[in-house]
């Protein structure tokens, strides 16, 4: 099931004990590790569900501190050491409980609003969303994301497709995108996230950025990223390569509406291609496949290319209803 429809779709019961859970742990301090902090950090970016029932529950458990002076009252009563021990995180634990149906009324009163708002691409689609505090993301075809956040923290989701970030840098509001099972923090920074299949590609134009896994892995460590860098992520690990300046602008020239190839093999191009275009690229035989193209081509257009193929690199172009199918 898809983790950011199963989030949506949680029970607001369920939603409430796991903010309460992460809470505790956190407040607790025995144990919490900077695994743990990105763990949470992961669960907040899920949903605006998530990050208003964790607001609510940390401000009733702020609004609780007076309590402290009630283990106190009961120490002087003879309370056993152990139980004195115990007794705060208990009062604590008890007190946001009773007071959440407070905070969860007063919430709209003193608590910042969140807003998540998605915006998103059809095939061959295009969209540049310009934010509120000078950021801008473009969206290329097929393309989906939610946008939320607070006055700490803005957050991406990015659910499918490709965006290219350009951000302004806040050093007092963290900029994060989630793509895959992956968290990118901004560090002043351009950078282009895509999100296949079981695959997760940041490339990174200016500044820095920092990726890191979602979950906690032995194997797994954060990634520092500087311009040229290019990560891979997959269910086995991390893989980091350089780009020359060249490929990265080739590699944008989707924001011009334009596909630039090198020698790209010809199944490479068909899929780039198919990605822009509701009418299919099919290409048949190992021979043709594996053809090298090199050229400029409108990404919206592929009957263009289809007439290159045949009349400049002499292959057998068919055309059928919904796709066009290229052989030797």
């Amino acid at each position: 099931m898809d983790p950011m429809r199963e989030c949506e779709t949680a029970a607001p019961a369920d939603i409430e004990a796991r903010a309460a859970d992460w809470l505790i742990r956190r407040r607790d301090g025995a144990g919490w590790r900077e695994a743990d902090r990105l763990a949470l950090d992961a669960w907040l970016a899920e949903s605006s569900a998530h990050l208003m029932a964790y607001w609510r529950l940390e401000t009733a458990w702020s609004r609780a501190d007076r309590l402290n002076a009630l283990p106190k009252q009961v120490s002087a009563n003879g309370l056993p050491a152990r139980g004195r021990r115990l007794f705060p995180r208990l009062a604590r634990t008890v007190a946001v409980l009773a007071l959440f149906g407070g905070a969860l009324a007063g919430a709209r009163y003193f608590l910042p609003r969140v807003n998540a708002v998605t915006y998103q691409t059809g095939i061959g689609g295009h969209r540049i969303v310009a934010l509120a505090d000078g950021s801008k993301i473009e969206l290329n075809t097929d393309t989906a994301l939610r946008v939320s956040g607070d006055a700490r923290q803005q957050n991406v989701s990015l659910e499918k497709g490709e965006a290219y970030f350009q951000i302004r840098h806040n050093p007092s509001r963290q900029f994060v995108v989630v793509a895959g099972g992956q968290r990118i923090v901004d560090l002043g920074t351009k950078f282009v996230v895509r999100d296949d299949i079981n695959r997760v590609q940041v490339s990174l134009v200016e500044g820095s950025a920092r990726l890191e896994p979602l979950n906690d892995s032995a194997t797994a460590r954060p990634v520092l990223l500087r311009p040229g860098d290019v990560a891979v992520a997959t269910e086995h690990g991390v893989s980091l390569s350089r780009q020359p300046q060249a490929m990265m602008v080739s590699a944008l020239s989707w924001r011009r509406d334009l596909l630039i190839f090198n020698n790209t093999p010809l199944a490479q191009v068909a899929e780039e291609f198919n990605r822009y275009n509701k009418r299919k690229l099919v290409v048949m035989g190992d021979d043709a496949r594996s053809m090298g193209v090199g050229g400029n081509f409108q990404a919206d257009n592929v009957a263009v290319f289809a007439r290159v193929a045949q009349g400049v690199l002499g292959l057998h172009v068919e055309s059928h209803s919904g796709e066009i199918v290229i052989s030797r």
